[in-house]
């Protein structure tokens, strides 16, 4: 029976978790499952190449991105759930989510008595995860926090575990060469910023053992084996290896250099005047701090990872959701918390007053910061095009789009669409010889759909005059239909997007604004329209 008590106990913990995180991305996730079958547009990007490989396509090949190919796998097993929404990502981030959890509590326990204190600690990193300001969408790093759960984990082994004992040293090292391959697999300056912790791990072994160190090492590279060496295999048989080479690496070196650097730094300055981004900041530091009552001769630990990051982001290229990657730093403020609040109480009432609160602040602040709230204002401009584009886009079996200089907006995912070239869509700081593809797939006639997104007073796109654009695709047998605005007024909408089709198609006769609760039901708003006729 005592054998059996830990894994039940677990198993309860675990469930716990997984009903938490459900919730959690219910509300407060922008690609969640209430918020139905649009979504922002890294996860249509994301979706589309997933897609793209379980329809037999070649990655890097047939279509490419800056993006490695175990994201573009978890995307797939997402579109195998799912074929016409996110819904099977939404479960797949779920999943994802739940082992984050489960990950950072296992590591709290590490430095808390009771388990009430890590359930809670492992709960409040749920707040710095999802702030608003950040976290404005699904995106890499959401999948990506889970290998730096493990991390943590296997660091605090060493830290504070038995690191005198060799196995434990071994097994923290597999583990974190399995994170450092999986995030090579995903986002390679991802792996850039782990390798911290993985060089915290590496002195802190050698300072207990040197002889140790060669075998760690060795178990180190065969876990980042492990998960790279398949992806490796997979694209030597197909051809594509190289092409993975040039466009992984070399290719998105080039678009983060072709960016406006000095512009992001300038918004990287201002932003640092916000008030939440110095109250972020504050409470960043102020956990680095208390991390030194945990870690004690390691206190420097935490330090490094922050150095890291910023060299690794912000000295080449800076984005607001680069921060969600800095939450992981926040896991000793939230043990320090974790702590404290649950001196005094129960421990069922206590992680379920957690639970609530941390649901409710999430909610509160993605209400008020962000208002992305599925019963708030949400982008019904964006829904009004997508579902518009959707009824055109399901004339057409298995239609082929390219967004003409612009990002992947999901225009197709209804209609289960496909890359309609190599770069089917504009990544930011895309270069000359993206955009001609683009123009040279049109000429050919290759894909059924190009979406075209005409600027409120521009006079040219990527340095192309918007009158050549729609001559282009004029003179090679492509038809207008403009998407409809708010209210079907496009003059009156922040932005004008035409939907270009080399086929006949049946516009509807009226357009009808799409509301949260089309969203909620999944209900096209141009059919509920067409039976109220």
């Amino acid at each position: 029976m005592n054998r059996i008590r830990p894994r039940l106990s677990n198993g309860i913990i675990i469930t716990f978790f997984a009903v938490f995180t459900t919730a959690l991305l219910l509300f407060v996730s922008p690609d969640s499952y209430l918020h139905g079958l649009f979504a922002r547009c890294d996860s249509a990007w994301f979706f589309t190449a997933g897609k793209a490989w379980m329809n037999g396509l070649t990655p890097y090949i047939d279509f490419a991105d800056s993006k490695g190919p175990l994201l573009w796998l978890i995307y797939g097993m997402g579109y195998l759930i799912s074929h016409s929404d996110y819904t099977g990502v939404f479960w797949l981030s779920v999943i994802s989510y739940t082992a984050t959890f489960y990950c950072l509590y296992r590591a709290a326990l590490l430095f808390v008595p009771r388990r009430a204190h890590a359930i809670v600690s492992a709960l409040l990193m749920a707040i710095p995860f999802f702030l608003p300001p950040f976290h404005y969408e699904v995106r890499a790093e959401d999948f990506a926090n889970l290998y730096f759960a493990v991390s943590v984990w296997a660091l605090g082994r060493l830290c504070c575990g038995r690191p005198a004992d060799g196995r434990s040293m071994r097994l923290a090292a597999f583990a974190l060469g399995v994170c450092t391959g999986a995030l090579l697999m995903i986002k390679y300056n991802l792996a850039v910023v782990q390798l911290s912790l993985v060089f915290a791990a590496a002195v802190i072994i050698i300072c207990h053992s040197k002889r140790e160190f060669v075998r760690s090492f060795v178990c180190y590279l065969a876990g980042e084996a492990l998960m790279v060496l398949p992806f490796v295999f997979y694209l030597m048989v197909v051809g594509a290896f190289d092409a993975f080479a040039h466009e992984y690496f070399l290719s998105t070196a080039r678009l983060v250099n072709g960016l406006q650097v000095s512009a992001m730094h300038n918004s990287l300055w201002h932003d640092m005047l916000n008030p939440v981004f110095v109250l972020y900041g504050v409470a960043l530091l102020l956990g680095i701090v208390i991390a030194g009552r945990f870690l004690k001769r390691w206190a420097w630990i935490p330090y490094l990872v922050l150095v890291v990051f910023y060299a690794v982001f912000c000295i080449g290229y800076y984005a607001r959701y680069h921060y969600c990657m800095l939450a992981i730093l926040y896991f000793p403020l939230a043990v320090y918390v974790g702590r404290k609040v649950s001196s005094r109480r129960s421990s069922a009432q206590i992680v379920g007053l957690t639970a609530c609160a941390v649901i409710v602040a999430s909610c509160g602040l993605n209400y008020y910061l962000m208002r992305k709230s599925f019963c708030a204002s949400f982008d019904r401009q964006l829904a009004q095009e997508f579902y518009a584009a959707s009824h055109l886009a399901g004339q057409v079996p298995h239609p082929t789009f390219v967004y003409l200089f612009f990002g992947d907006y999901g225009y197709g995912v209804k209609a289960q669409s496909l890359p309609g070239c190599k770069y089917w869509a504009s990544q930011n700081g895309a270069s000359g010889e993206m955009h001609r593809e683009q123009i040279d797939a049109i000429t050919r006639n290759q894909p059924d759909f190009v979406v075209v997104k005409e600027e409120v007073n521009s006079d040219s796109i990527a340095g192309v005059e918007q009158t050549s654009i729609n001559k282009i695709l004029s003179d090679n047998g492509y038809r207008a239909y403009p998407l409809p605005g708010i209210g079907d007024s496009p003059a009156a909408a922040p932005r004008h997007i035409i939907l270009y089709s080399r086929h006949a198609l049946a516009v509807p006769l009226h357009a009808a604004e799409a509301t949260w609760t089309d969203v909620i039901l999944r209900r096209n708003p141009l059919d509920r329209n067409a039976s109220n006729k």
